[in-house]
């Protein structure tokens, strides 16, 4: 929607954006070409793996990082399908050659998680859509204290229910 926000002629009210896309998108894609703040009224971001496969963020009017926008409960032992995740594989049986096992095994291992912190961000936004399932928010003076979960006066609701505050 960011991109196609800029050929419309009004403003869109809400763009809530999933976990977005951070490879290419954080540090080679110009501010016209990527989601950003000023592509709607509201643009909430919900952060689940912003160190790898989302974006770095801060990317909205309103940044949430789930968990700390890294890694996601439940996701260190399981993995979700990724696109692609064969040609990962593949090319992994070509590098280990000249990687030793331990860091192949340790980086495929942090691929297929990251599918899965990634893939949560959908999750949580659908489960937010029911009334009874509300995720209270703190607001956090910077990324760092978002990533580290040390953030204090309350904001309100991430998901679905935004602007109940």
């Amino acid at each position: 929607m960011g991109v196609a926000s800029q050929y419309m002629d009004f403003k869109v009210p809400r763009i809530t954006a999933l976990d977005p896309a951070g490879p290419f998108f954080d540090h080679v894609a110009t501010k016209s070409e990527k989601l950003d703040k000023d592509d709607a009224l509201v643009v909430d971001v919900i952060h689940t793996n912003s160190l790898l496969l989302g974006t770095e963020g801060p990317d909205g009017t309103i940044d949430f990082y789930v968990n700390g926008g890294t890694a996601q409960p439940k996701c260190s032992n399981q993995s979700l399908p990724v696109p692609g995740d064969n040609v990962v594989l593949n090319t992994w049986n070509v590098v280990s050659t000249v990687i030793s096992d331990l860091l192949q095994h340790a980086l495929s291992s942090a691929l297929k998680t990251s599918g899965c912190d990634h893939h949560r961000s959908y999750q949580i936004f659908a489960h937010s859509i029911n009334p009874k399932n509300k995720f209270l928010s703190f607001m956090c003076s910077s990324v760092q204290h978002a990533r580290s979960q040390t953030c204090g006066g309350k904001l309100g609701y991430a998901g679905y229910h935004l602007g109940d505050t």
